[in-house]
This record gives structure tokens, C-alpha cells and sequence, in this order.
């Protein structure tokens, strides 16, 4: 079993794709601009936008776009739309980052026993996650 998905994005109406063999070789680019903790701090509302959109650019990239970073940065703030767009690209960034496998739950070791958790239908995913932002 992979412990990557897929990953699809959407950009201009463009689509891209990541296979799951080269999601860790995006998750290293993209923790050469920004790391983990740093996006956990962005979706705090200490998100800087020039960082957000290197860091977003990277993984285009990867998945085969061909756009600059200023392109973009051009993207996520058009239309006045700019939070709700720096959002999706930060979720993006967190869901190449955090491995599906890794969410969920592991059995409970000794004689701990824990209730399971509800969960929504929409924590269940794909097989494919896909992310747009406009572009």
C-alpha cells in the first residue's frame, strides 16, 4: 500500500497531476519554502502571501504547469477572492504534506479503550484528492 495518493489540481481550468511515487519529491521542494509548521501557522492567519505562492507554485510545478510565481501570486489574489484562494492553496499544501494513511486512527495499544470517534461523511476521501484555485 502507497502511502501517497495522487494528487490533482486544477489551475486556469487546466488540470495536473501528481502520481503517488512523486509526492514526497513535492513535499521536499515545497519544505524548501515552507514547512509543516509554518502552514499550520498560515491557516492561523499568519499567512504571508509571497511565501504561499512559492510554495504553491512549487507544487504546480511538479505536477507539470508552467507558471512563475508571480503568476501565481497574480492567481490567488484576482477576482477578491484572496482569502478564500490562499485557503485552498494552504489546504492543498497540507493535505500533499500529511499522508492519508497518517490520519487515521491507530488501534489503541494495552489495555486502553478508547470510543470511536464520529466523523462527517466528508472526512472520507477519494482516491484522488484534487484542489482548485483560481488561476
Amino acid at each position: 500500500m502507497a502511502i501517497f495518493q495522487e494528487i490533482g489540481l486544477i489551475w486556469d481550468d487546466d488540470e495536473f497531476v501528481i502520481p503517488p511515487e512523486r509526492v514526497l519529491g513535492a513535499v521536499a521542494e515545497i519544505e524548501e519554502i515552507v514547512t509543516l509548521p509554518d502552514l499550520l501557522l498560515m491557516m492561523g492567519g499568519k499567512m504571508t502571501m509571497a511565501r504561499l505562492s512559492r510554495a504553491y507554485g512549487v507544487l504546480l510545478r511538479y505536477a507539470g504547469a508552467k507558471l512563475s510565481d508571480d503568476q501565481v501570486y497574480g492567481g490567488l489574489v484576482k477576482r477578491g477572492e484572496t482569502f478564500e484562494q490562499m485557503q485552498i492553496a494552504c489546504i492543498a499544501l497540507l493535505g500533499v504534506m500529511i499522508p492519508p494513511a497518517s490520519l487515521q486512527e491507530a488501534p489503541a495499544s494495552g489495555n486502553v479503550h478508547r470510543a470511536p470517534k464520529a466523523r462527517s461523511k466528508s472526512w472520507k476521501r477519494s482516491s484522488r484528492r484534487r484542489w482548485a484555485a483560481a488561476g
